[in-house]
């Protein structure tokens, strides 16, 4: 019996050493894997950090591309602007060019008015002297 006991002492040893070996074992795995996690959680906050970055810069250009299209609407307005100035001295040209056109008629015709009155008073003076 007592060699029983002892055999029973020497598993008990040897599974208790198991036991403690296990123990230690999983011990060392919940460290490295605590380790692991916080390694994610690092790089999870870095990503966070990039993605609010992204947003930013996007918020950013999204701004400045709604600026630029005021801008082109803008410029486009003052082509419009441009354009109806340039449609208004044509026509005014237009005018300019055919009021022109008449007074050089009148003209024309007031030339050839005072020629013939001129002739008239010439051939009165002529019948005056002639008399």
């Amino acid at each position: 019996m007592v060699a029983e006991v002892k055999q029973l002492a020497t598993q008990t040893h040897t599974a208790t050493e198991e036991v403690r070996s296990i123990v230690q074992t999983v011990e060392n795995e919940t460290t490295e894997t605590a380790a692991a996690i916080q390694q994610v959680s690092a790089e999870m906050s870095k990503v966070d950090e990039t993605a609010t970055a992204i947003s930013a810069a996007t918020e950013q250009q999204t701004v400045a591309t709604q600026e630029i299209s005021r801008n082109v609407q803008e410029a486009a307005r003052g082509t419009d602007s441009v354009t109806s100035g340039i449609n208004e001295v044509s026509t005014a040209t237009d005018e300019t060019k055919a009021a022109s056109e008449q007074v050089l008629e009148v003209a024309g015709k007031l030339s050839g008015q005072a020629e013939a009155m001129n002739g008239r008073i010439r051939a009165v003076l002529d019948d005056i002297k002639a008399a």
